[in-house]
């Protein structure tokens, strides 16, 4: 599958028998050269770094299923930390969450809160970008509005 952009390089192409397509990095080009037939190849997508996923979770939390589901939805992959197995785990997740809530999300090193903390940002549109599936269109957007404490109204 062909698309019309910028293309590398300036050469000819045989794509079918006796049809020779000259391919140029504009269309100016092949006007300044005079060819009228035009191939132009399709653009590599520049590497989208994917971005490393904690779920600290339990095994009969419904929210913890809830927000793997919608991780798994999006086709993204996540590691899952069960800290009712390990107290450790426990305790690496309070230090760094500051709660004591399952689910607790984190991208990278970006602390999402827990599933409606992340329901939320996928209603506003912010969760994509996130998860490296959309582009970023302004970093202020990402910044964390969401409140920092479960435990009490906003």
């Amino acid at each position: 599958i062909f698309q019309h952009g910028n293309v590398i390089g300036r050469k000819a192409v045989q794509a079918r028998k006796g049809t020779v397509y000259s391919v140029f990095r504009r269309k100016k080009d092949a006007r300044i050269y005079g060819y009228n037939k035009i191939l132009y190849l399709p653009l590599e997508k520049p590497a989208v770094p994917t971005p490393h996923i904690v779920v600290y979770c339990t095994a009969m939390c419904p929210y913890c299923v809830r927000a793997k589901s919608l991780l798994q939805n999006k086709g993204v992959e996540y590691e899952e930390i069960r800290v009712d197995m390990d107290r450790d785990k426990m305790v690496e997740m309070m230090q760094r969450s500051n709660r004591r809530t399952v689910p607790q999300i984190f991208i990278d090193d970006f602390h999402v809160g827990g599933f409606d903390d992340m329901a939320q940002l996928d209603a506003y549109g912010k969760l994509d970008p996130l998860l490296g599936l959309a582009p970023h269109n302004d970093e202020a957007a990402f910044a964390h509005s969401i409140d920092a404490s479960e435990d009490g109204p906003t």
